[in-house]
């Protein structure tokens, strides 16, 4: 939480602050729930505080917050399943605003600024969905098991087009299937 209060009075002024907040501070989900249940639920590795350096500067419409995070996620390709150590580091702009009947900005209650909800939302929109080792990775063998990436294997992988799924059956059950190695 910061306070407001100054900012409130004197449009045009801007102040900045240098601070982190814990995992537990930042509620992940958007029922409440903590980071850990976020975690263990999605596999997110998000570790350690969030650094968090906000420069905030009072208009006549409330405050505006230019804020940089810095986080540090440890999380396993999507495609072959190594170990990812990335850091983050994510800009948002947003507004805070006294009387926000539309819901377009984050509030102030009592001349406090909760800056929580405003680092949940640039958190989440930065984590990616399909972490990547890296752009062409070949991901694992669906018969063997083996990473693509670091050696090949023989597997015949059968690919089969579902779009003629229907005429395969009306041939008999025969599939319109081609097999390329791995």
């Amino acid at each position: 939480m910061v306070n407001a209060a100054e900012l409130l009075r004197e449009p045009g002024l801007t102040r900045r602050i240098t601070t982190s907040l814990g995992l537990a501070e930042v509620e992940i989900s958007a029922d409440g729930g903590s980071a850990d249940d976020v975690q263990e639920e999605v596999g997110r590795g998000l570790h350690g505080p969030v650094g968090i350096d906000v420069e905030l500067t009072s208009t006549l419409d409330g405050i505006v917050a230019e804020v940089t995070l810095s986080a540090r996620l440890e999380m396993e390709c999507s495609r072959c399943l190594v170990p990812l150590d990335t850091q983050l580091s994510i800009t948002a702009v947003d507004t805070f605003a006294e009387d926000d009947a539309g819901g377009e900005h984050f509030p102030i209650e009592h001349r406090q600024l909760d800056l929580a909800p405003m680092v949940r939302d640039a958190l989440l929109l930065a984590i990616p969905d399909a972490p990547l080792c890296r752009a062409d990775c070949a991901g694992l063998c669906p018969v063997c098991g083996i990473d693509c990436n670091t050696s090949s294997c023989d597997c015949e992988v059968a690919v089969i087009d579902d779009r003629w799924a229907a005429l395969d059956e009306l041939r008999g059950g025969d599939t319109a299937s081609s097999t390329e190695p791995t």
